[in-house]
């Protein structure tokens, strides 16, 4: 019998958020970025489920991000309430 993976989904607000620290919305943005697939960005954006674990693999990077200088990235710094929110 095939197991069941959990799946979700993440708000609006927080897609926003790692839309901003997308350099290009390309199937090589998306998966250098946050390690997962163009296809699995567009559901997301969509409000449809995923894996579970790509959204905590895609956070994960996010919170990676905001840990280290990048002074090539035009994103904003994120402010530890909201790193706290997308690492729960």
């Amino acid at each position: 019998m095939a197991r069941i993976l959990p799946m979700g989904t993440i708000t609006k607000e927080e897609f926003d958020r790692l839309r901003r620290s997308l350099p290009a919305v390309t199937k090589e943005g998306v998966m250098a970025t946050y390690g997962i697939s163009q296809h699995s960005w567009y559901k997301l954006r969509d409000g449809k489920p995923v894996k579970q674990k790509v959204i905590e693999r895609m956070r994960a990077r996010f919170a990676a991000m905001a840990d280290r200088p990048n002074p090539g990235r035009s994103a904003p710094p994120i402010d530890q309430d909201t790193r706290s929110s997308l690492i729960g």
